[in-house]
């Protein structure tokens, strides 16, 4: 089938749930930690983690989003998305370890940084995985595009109720905040892994998203 025939099936709606939950992924660790900020507020009662998390994570991110969007390099976009899903599910499973509890035990303020340096990474990330995805959204029908922001408004929501979920499983009471924040993290990490995958070895593999991306390298 030629590059100029008629596109392939999206079988299954495969290539759409993956832009879905590429969307979800990509704001699944800004909203894991701004829902998390119990867990964290606890750690650091004077702290006001909430707010820290805003003002470091956003100015980075729409900084780093803006150079991207100055400086693209279409040849770059594969890498970037590897960068930002690997990079989440590494920030992710370490916050799924009792290692900022550990840290926070030691009664000094400056080990908050912990945390606000990994959400200063995750916003890193971010931008720079961000215009990838939208440029690949880009070569496939409107209905993708759209998949993908649904994913990024459902990301809240997803989350949300994941921490609900966790949060009931193991109850109240300080043992049971951070069970239930390990276990939060952790399923969050698997979502990052899950979209790593799926970028890297399910995306390409399909023909209707090859017909398209190959059609458009040809312009």
């Amino acid at each position: 089938m030629g590059r100029d025939g008629p596109a392939p099936k999206d079988k299954g709606g495969l290539v759409y749930l993956c832009f879905f939950l590429f969307g979800a992924g990509l704001l699944a660790p800004w909203n894991a930690f701004i829902t998390a900020v119990d867990y964290f507020n606890y750690l650091w009662p004077e702290g006001q983690m909430d707010r820290k998390f805003s003002v470091v994570y956003l100015p980075v991110m729409l900084l780093t989003l803006l150079i991207m969007l100055i400086w693209h390099n279409e040849r770059t976009a594969t890498a970037r998305v590897f960068c930002g899903f690997s990079t989440y599910t590494v920030i992710m499973a370490l916050m799924a370890t009792p290692l900022i509890s550990m840290v926070s035990r030691g009664g000094s303020s400056l080990s908050q940084y912990v945390p606000l340096g990994a959400s200063a990474v995750i916003g890193v990330v971010d931008g720079l995985a961000e215009p990838a995805i939208v440029g690949e959204a880009g070569y496939l029908p409107e209905v993708y595009m759209q998949g993908f922001l649904f994913g990024t408004a459902s990301a809240g929501t997803i989350i949300s109720l994941l921490r609900i979920a966790t949060k009931v499983s193991f109850g109240e009471g300080p043992d049971g905040l951070q069970n239930s924040t390990i276990l939060y993290f952790s399923l969050a990490s698997g979502l990052c892994a899950a979209c790593l995958i799926l970028h890297r070895v399910v995306l390409p593999k399909q023909m209707f998203f090859r017909h398209y991306r190959d059609r458009e390298c040809d312009r």
